[in-house]
């Protein structure tokens, strides 16, 4: 049996709080920036002691919805979304791709 080798994908899952100062149209805005189908956002994550910079796609997102009311819908203040990297950040052979330490 031979196992193409495709490289280690680190893939990060986490949550934006809305900050008490960011209006519901800011906070909107912001959760429309990653449900936009686009094929990738260059993301810089936490990632051991420093960071790392590269492009993922939005698997997936999620927000509580907490009140509907003829005025509009109350949203909780939390988005929770998983990134998914576009390509492998370490491939055999070669250094770890894209990290600040």
């Amino acid at each position: 049996m031979y196992l193409e080798y495709l490289g280690t994908f680190f893939n990060f899952e986490g949550s934006l709080i809305q900050d008490r100062d960011c209006s519901a149209e800011e906070w909107d805005d912001i959760v429309m920036l990653f449900a936009n189908p686009h094929n990738a956002h260059t993301v810089t994550v936490p990632f051991n002691q420093g960071e790392m910079t590269w492009e993922f796609y939005v698997s997936s997102g999620e927000r509580d919805l907490i009140l509907v009311t003829e005025d509009g819908n109350r949203w909780a203040r939390k988005l929770k979304l998983t990134l998914t990297a576009m390509s492998a950040q370490w491939l055999a052979g070669e250094n770890l791709q894209g990290v600040d330490n």
